[in-house]
C-alpha cells in the first residue's frame, strides 16, 4: 500500500485531494520486423482510461478497486499521485497491458475530522492524463 507522509491536518473543515496516475508507453520491436517504429511522440496510439471519474465513498467503505484499461497493443508504463493522507493506493506505478489493470484506492478516516471529505486520483500515462474525483464522509455518531 503507498501512502504520501502524514501532514498536519487541520481538526475541521472539508478537504479535496488528488491521486496523479502517469505513465510511458512502450514500443518493442521483433527482430526482423519490416520498417522502423511509428513516429508517436506527437500523436498516442491509443487511449488509457479510468473505469471511474467519480468513487465516492460514502460513510463506511473502505476500499473500491478502480479498472485501467489500455486499448492499445503495447503496455503502458503508468504511475500514481495522491494529494491527501487519507488516501492509499494499492500500487503508485505500474504497467498496463491489454485490455486492463486493477488498482485498489483505500480512504482512512482515522485520518480526518467528522465531515464531507474530498480528493483526487490523477492517472497519468505518455497516452493522457485522467483525474478521479474521490469523496468521503465520517460521521462518528
Amino acid at each position: 500500500m503507498i501512502a504520501p507522509s502524514l501532514n498536519r491536518l487541520p481538526k475541521v473543515g472539508r478537504f479535496a485531494g488528488y491521486v496523479l496516475l502517469s505513465s510511458v508507453l512502450l514500443l518493442s520491436t521483433v527482430a526482423g520486423s519490416c520498417g522502423g517504429l511509428p513516429d508517436t511522440e506527437n500523436e498516442p496510439m491509443g487511449e488509457m482510461a479510468a473505469s471511474h471519474s467519480v468513487l465516492d465513498f460514502g460513510a463506511t467503505e473502505t476500499s473500491r478497486v478502480l479498472q485501467i484499461t489500455n486499448s492499445t497493443t503495447e503496455s503502458v508504463v503508468w504511475q500514481a499521485e495522491v494529494d491527501r493522507p487519507w488516501i492509499s493506493l494499492s500500487s503508485a506505478n505500474g504497467t498496463a497491458t491489454s485490455p486492463r489493470t486493477t488498482v485498489t484506492i483505500s480512504v482512512d478516516r482515522t485520518l480526518v475530522t467528522d465531515g464531507d471529505h474530498s480528493g483526487s486520483v490523477r492517472l497519468r500515462s505518455s497516452l493522457g492524463t485522467q483525474v478521479v474525483s474521490i469523496s468521503m464522509r465520517k460521521d462518528s455518531h
